[in-house]
This record gives C-alpha cells, structure tokens and sequence, in this order.
C-alpha cells in the first residue's frame, strides 16, 4: 500500500517539475529573436510581450545582440509588414509610445529549449528529481 503512495507521490512530483519547468522555459524564451521572427512569419500573427521592470525587448532597429535591446517596464508588440521589415510598437506605463522597424536578421540563434545541451540537461535533472 505505502509503495503505490511513494509512486504516485513520485511520479506526481515528476509531473509538476516538468510541467512548472516548461511553463517557466516558455516565458523566458518569448523575448528570442528567434521565436519572435518565428511567431510573426505566420500570417495575421502578431507577438505580444509584458516586460517587467528589469526586463528588455530586441530592438529590431540594431542588429541582434545582448545589448540592443528596449528596457522595460512596459507592453511590446511585434508584427511583419507588407514590406518584410519586423515592427515593433513599445508602450511604456507613462510617455509617449516607441515604434521602431527593420528587417528580419538573416543569422538568428537557436533557443535554448531547442539545443541538444538543453535537453540532455533536462533529461538528467527530471531523472534526478524523480530518484529523490
């Protein structure tokens, strides 16, 4: 009896990780250049981000890079032209709205969620998370 308990316990334990995991991967991988572009080459879609205090968008205006960015706090919204050019539309909490445009960058990284590393990481740490 107390072992169907410890399994279902486990195996629930399990669930929660991977699901909490994935949750917070999602958020966190939404700001990417990559999923972005991804995101908005599908007609009619646009890409819409909350950012916190200390967060920062891309600026598609610069070239992609870690410190070509938007600081936040505020709302982002991104979107593809009739041109091809990526929109971005920044409304901070009080001011005047942001709205800069350039094209789509050739040469975008992988997200993390993707790479073979990550994974294999995953992998282990669910393992690890369901032995203890």
């Amino acid at each position: 009896m107390w072992g169907y308990i410890v399994a279902v316990l486990l195996l629930g334990s399990f669930a929660v990780s991977w699901a909490l995991g994935a949750v917070i991967l999602r958020r966190a991988t939404s700001f990417s250049p990559r999923v972005i572009v991804d995101t908005i080459r599908q007609p009619g879609c646009t890409h819409k981000l909350r950012v916190s205090t200390a967060g920062k968008v891309w600026d598609p205006s610069k070239p992609v890079g870690y410190s070509n960015g938007i600081l936040g706090p505020g709302y982002a919204t991104y979107w593809l032209d009739d041109l091809g050019q990526v929109n971005l539309h920044f409304q901070p909490p009080s001011g005047s709205p942001l709205h800069v445009a350039g094209p789509v960058p050739q040469n975008l990284p992988e997200p993390l969620y993707r790479s073979r590393r990550y994974k294999r990481l995953s992998h282990r740490t669910n393992v690890a998370l369901a032995l203890f």
